[in-house]
């Protein structure tokens, strides 16, 4: 099996960055302690296998609990780690239900392309 992961950003994630992260280092921490823990995040209720994880904002001196929060998909199997969404706690309300339906569809479907492609490279 493969050490470390695979990161892949959505082009709105990669765009969050610049945004969010006040360095590289300070998302190079983020990354680091993902590949550690992968499962960290909570999964989404009515939108797995989405995770959202709190995470501070040294930007705007904020706590895990005031600062970022980074929705991902970590896929175990293929060593992938999902990067979806970044946003600040005070920016996002909760989803409604039909938007959590939406997202896991879109997940899933993207899971599955995940482990195509990793059974293909095999």
């Amino acid at each position: 099996m493969r050490r470390g992961f695979l990161f892949i950003e959505s082009e709105g994630f990669t765009l969050g960055v610049r945004t969010y992260f006040g360095s590289d280092e300070d998302y190079a921490e983020l990354q680091t302690f993902l590949v550690g823990r992968p499962e960290a995040g909570t999964v989404i209720p009515g939108a797995a296998p989405l995770r959202k994880l709190r995470w501070k904002d040294s930007r705007r001196q904020k706590s895990k609990r005031g600062g970022l929060r980074v929705v991902y998909i970590h896929v175990p199997d293929v060593q992938v780690l999902f990067m979806l969404d970044l946003y600040d706690k005070d920016e996002a309300d909760d989803l409604s239900a039909a938007d959590k339906r939406e997202l896991r569809a879109l997940a899933e479907e993207l899971v599955r392309e995940l482990r195509t492609r990793a059974r293909k490279d095999t």
